[in-house]
């Protein structure tokens, strides 16, 4: 597929597709979880500041994860799908959302409880368990809402 004479894709390297096109349906979920929180934004839950961080966050991890997998860095690295840190990323940026989401911080665990089960079908188990056990941990810090 090209975009502007660019292919989004490497022709010469199946696994590399493969990860790039997981990489795109994880990047269709991080369009959800942004539109929600304008939603929430719009509804009063969260301030205009906490939706342009998480925004400016969330994109600038998403082009650099794909900038990494596109160019073949990612190969390097013990992990080449990035499985941990496309887990360990947004996870933080959730919970950077729910401190400040108030009454609708519930919502949220259902998003984190999404990540988790959508990811669970491909992970490595470790690069899993390792995201699933620090995640409910920095939960646990988050004050309590009232």
């Amino acid at each position: 597929m090209k975009l502007a004479g660019f292919d989004l894709f490497p022709s010469d390297d199946s696994t590399q597709c493969m990860r790039l096109r997981r990489f795109l349906v994880g990047g269709a979920a991080h369009v959800m979880n942004l539109a929600f929180v304008v939603l929430c934004w719009r509804l009063g839950f969260l301030g205009e500041d906490t939706v342009m961080v998480y925004a400016a966050v969330a994109v600038s991890f998403n082009l650099i994860v794909y900038a990494l997998l596109r160019s073949g860095v990612n190969k390097r690295f013990k992990d080449p799908s990035l499985t941990f840190l496309q887990m360990f990323v947004p996870s933080l940026l959730g919970l950077y959302v729910m401190y400040f989401a108030g009454p609708a911080r519930g919502a949220f665990l259902l998003l984190g409880l999404a990540l988790f089960s959508f990811v669970s079908t491909m992970a490595e188990k470790r690069a899993f368990l390792a995201a699933n056990s620090v995640s409910p941990t920095l939960d646990g810090l988050i004050d309590q809402p009232g």
